[in-house]
């Protein structure tokens, strides 16, 4: 595979493609580890037999701590999906701290 010129990948997404065992996810885990983004690994695979396992463990000894893995093998469109928004904070009660405002008043 041929390095792209800009892997700053800050402003967009790539899209790697490749046969079987051609190195796309060597590639792309370079890829977003150069670019010093949060890497995030979405596992679509499942195992059937015990080659795909292998694979699978070889995968996961190559990456380090410092991934989150999603595992998506039937729902990809949930797994891209951005977060739900964080929860509103809750309610600040005022009233101690009025009360003695209103007795200057």
């Amino acid at each position: 595979m041929n390095e792209p010129r800009d892997k700053s990948l800050k402003n967009g997404s790539t899209l790697v493609l490749g046969g079987a065992r051609s190195g796309k996810s060597v590639f792309a885990e370079t890829l977003i580890l150069e670019s010093g983004l949060k890497p995030i690994y979405i596992a679509t695979s499942q195992i059937w037999d015990d080659e795909m396992q292998g694979r699978i463990d070889s995968h996961i000894a190559r990456r380090g701590a410092e991934w989150t893995c999603i595992e998506a093998p039937e729902n990809l469109e949930q797994a891209l999906a951005p977060p739900p928004p964080p929860p509103p904070p809750p309610p600040r009660i005022v009233t101690t701290m009025a009360g003695p405002f209103w007795s200057i008043v």
